[in-house]
């Protein structure tokens, strides 16, 4: 058998999309996709670079491919060429235990990174890292590669990147969801005002190119006596990924309290009043990404009932 890898063509479209849906299930890959959303999704980025992207064909038939970008600058106004990401890489049931396939996908877009002034370079997306698939493929974010996909994680170890931050993904059913109530939360109540906005202004030009296509909404605690936000979090409609879980499923993708407001409970407040308006509006389902190491916020989703269904690994060279 002789395997080929080549960049992408501006006919590759329905390659891409047929290599995606004979992907193994069960890695949090929406099932459904179609060239329209496929295209809109990753193809359709700004910054899309048909160089990042490599197809393998074996004995000329398609059968992967690995997907390389870039992170943003840390205002997330422009790309860092110096931080290079493999956002996704894919091969199809059949080949999937062939790893020479896996190595070959990722010595070729390691070279396209390094050849744009790449330092770093990550196999496997994380916040605010994830130039492409967000909706597609990981969850409310993309927490890097996760444990169940040991192919993958084999492929990064024999590629010699190193395990870098552990991710922990967790959910909430709403069926029946009441908030907590307790003094603490009571005062909070009393002192700020929680509002909701359907059509945020989103923080940066690449929380743009991430969230443009999705449903989002913005939540927020505001000071009565200063007028000022205390506290904000943004959930967007985590389709098409949700569409093969058959539910209506939010995802956090910010979250912040201000300096001074910190160690209130505000966060947990602003969560928990957010969790009963979806509820109130049918959605089913709510998922968290968090790092492993951030114990308060661990805390603060356990608190409020989430409890971790998968983790991840970020790997980085």
């Amino acid at each position: 058998m002789t395997l080929c890898l080549r960049t992408f063509l501006n006919t590759d479209l329905p390659v891409l999309v047929d290599i995606w849906r004979k992907q193994p299930a069960g890695h949090r890959t929406a099932a459904r996709v179609n060239q329209a959303t496929f295209d809109e999704r990753v193809l359709g980025k700004p910054y899309f670079d048909a160089s990042g992207l490599v197809i393998a064909l074996l004995d000329d038939q398609p059968v992967g491919f690995a997907h390389a970008g870039f992170a943003p600058d840390p205002g997330r106004n422009t790309l860092d060429t110096t931080t290079g990401i493999i956002s996704h890489l894919a091969l199809v049931q059949s080949v999937v235990a062939e790893p020479s396939i896996f190595q070959q996908l990722i010595e070729q877009c390691l070279a396209y990174l390094r050849r744009a002034g790449a330092a770093v370079c990550y196999l496997g997306s994380r916040f605010p890292d994830n130039p492409f698939y967000l909706g597609l493929s990981g969850g409310a974010l993309i927490p890097g590669i996760l444990d169940s996909d040991h192919a993958l994680v084999h492929g990064a170890q024999q590629a010699g990147f190193s395990p870098s931050e552990r991710v922990v993904v967790l959910q909430k059913q709403l069926t029946g969801y009441r908030p907590q109530v307790d003094r603490r939360q009571m005062s909070i109540r009393r002192q700020f005002d929680f509002v909701i906005n359907d059509h945020p202004r989103l923080p940066s030009w690449w929380d743009t190119c991430q969230l443009c296509h999705a449903n989002v909404v913005q939540s927020a605690l505001v000071d009565q006596r200063s007028g000022e936000p205390a506290a904000q979090a943004l959930f967007w409609d985590m389709q098409p990924l949700s569409t093969s879980w058959g539910m209506a499923t939010m995802g956090l993708y910010h979250f912040e309290v201000a300096e001074p407001y910190r160690r209130g409970g505000l966060g947990t407040f602003l969560v928990g009043e957010t969790l009963r308006e979806f509820a109130k509006d049918g959605v089913a389902l709510v998922e968290v990404q968090l790092l492993e190491s951030d114990s308060r916020g661990v805390q603060m989703a356990t608190k409020l009932g989430f409890a971790p269904t998968a983790y991840a690994t970020q790997f980085s060279l």
